[in-house]
């Protein structure tokens, strides 16, 4: 099946199978959920207890994991990983770490359902049909997201005073928008958010538009696309977002045609706006304080080197000590920062080295091993630009959170967009989904890192 169709004929041929728009409403569904309604929505819309708990999240996922796995369109491998696991993990927890089934359920919501999702495959034309329309309701979301930022920056960010003491308030979001507005310090607090959620949402929309472009063609401008990930992730005030948003729009815009201009136009963007005071009075400062600190990551690695000082607990082999158990872990060693940052000390305290293994060996081995095999390189820079800034702050360890599932879900669009991934039709035929050539862009463009 040649990938270079278009749009239109792909939903022709997912309605040929006559069961494609079962698998496009579920994939539809469980981006909005762990997308829009994430545990900052959820504290808003209902209350901060119920933010830790995705339920049309496990609704949607549990439906179409099972509806995968009754037609055969699951890597049995990878549940049986994750199943086994789980049945340990949760037996473990509630026997020895007095788990309430409170917690099992958060567990399963923000670790389990996600990792069950890395294995499941569906046909690219039924994927493209979901994608388009996460794509047009993602990017609108990020216009909203921009729009208010740029509001926020030029009043002096009245926009997240005024929901610190509203909706936020009371929380730790508004708490953390107060010291920071009284330090001078201006990080683009939103709806979403902590700034270094919206840096994340920024670079998957960077991303999202190009995989999707890559396969039919772009639903913005691509030079819009550009400038609007770059301003919001300026807006961010996160260094290491910025950092892999420069390497993305250097590196993995794909230009085949009018090249010399494209990245004129680049250069001429990076300039205006490094040469605005968000980039001056922030990031710029920030950079330059962690030099001559001799730390540039903020603090994290402050609170490491007060424990590699400390007799305090170290991660278990085997077992850890659940979930949470890092923050009491950091909080004990009375340092400036009550949390480790980090998802792989955090989850080997929670759950045991052997478990981190497990898990880091689902979401990072597994899918790098996968698009090397499907020859999707492009992608596979893609997802690592993802990983890299999801493992630079404590989203992948936090009950709650919905950043490994969303970290899991970008790699279920990576796979079975790629060149040799298989999915079952209804009567069980495997049948190869083929993207055809690499480097096809609405402007027939290729990545430098695609040549």
């Amino acid at each position: 099946m040649n990938g270079n169709l278009s749009y239109g004929e792909h939903r022709k041929l997912g309605n040929m199978t006559g069961t494609g728009n079962g698998n496009v409403r579920l994939i539809l569904l469980v981006a909005v959920f762990i997308f829009f309604l994430t545990d900052t929505a959820r504290s808003i819309l209902i209350n901060d207890q119920f933010s830790y708990y995705n339920f049309p999240f496990l609704l949607a996922g549990t439906v179409f994991l099972i509806r995968a796995a009754v037609r055969n369109s699951v890597n049995y491998g990878i549940l049986y990983v994750v199943f086994a696991f789980s049945v340990i993990l949760y037996t473990y927890s509630y026997l020895f770490t007095n788990y309430t089934l409170a917690v099992i359920l958060q567990t399963v919501i923000s670790v389990t359902l996600p990792l069950f999702l890395i294995g499941v495959k569906v046909p690219k034309p039924e994927l493209m049909q979901a994608l388009r329309i996460v794509i047009l309701l993602f990017n609108a979301l990020i216009f909203l997201l921009l729009g208010v930022g740029v509001a926020d920056f030029l009043t002096g960010g009245s926009i997240q005073l005024l929901m610190a003491n509203t909706i936020y308030n009371g929380l730790e979001l508004g708490d953390l928008i107060r010291v920071e507005r009284a330090l001078g310090i201006y990080r683009y607090y939103s709806f979403v958010g902590h700034p270094l959620a919206n840096a994340h949402y920024f670079l998957v929309f960077f991303i999202l538009n190009h995989i999707y472009a890559k396969h039919d063609r772009f639903l913005l401008k691509k030079m819009a696309v550009t400038f609007m990930t770059m301003l919001g992730l300026l807006l961010s005030g996160s260094k290491t977002g910025l950092v892999l948003g420069l390497f993305l729009v250097i590196f993995c815009s794909g230009m085949k045609r009018n090249r010399v201009f494209y990245f004129a136009g680049i250069i001429a963007i990076i300039v205006v706006l490094f040469n605005t005071p968000l980039f001056e009075e922030n990031i710029k400062q920030r950079f330059l304080g962690g030099i001559q600190s001799g730390d540039i990551t903020s603090g994290r690695n402050e609170l490491l080197q007060t424990l590699a000082n400390s007799r305090a607990d170290r991660p278990g082999l085997l077992l850890g000590g659940g979930a949470g158990y890092s923050r009491e872990v950091a909080k004990s060693l009375n340092g400036n920062i009550f949390n480790f940052e980090y998802p792989l000390i955090m989850l080997a305290y929670d759950y045991g080295i052997a478990g981190t293994a497990i898990i880091y060996f689902l979401i990072l081995i597994y899918p790098v091993y996968v698009l090397i095999r499907n020859k999707s390189y492009y992608e596979l820079v893609l997802f690592i630009v993802l990983s890299a800034l999801a493992n630079s702050n404590n989203g992948l360890a936090n009950l709650g959170s919905d950043a490994l599932a969303q970290l899991c879900f970008t790699f279920f669009i990576f796979r079975n967009l790629g060149k040799h991934e298989k999915a079952s039709d209804p009567e069980g035929r495997r049948k190869r989904w083929n993207d055809g050539k690499s480097g096809i862009y609405g402007e027939r463009g290729h990545s430098l890192l695609q040549q």
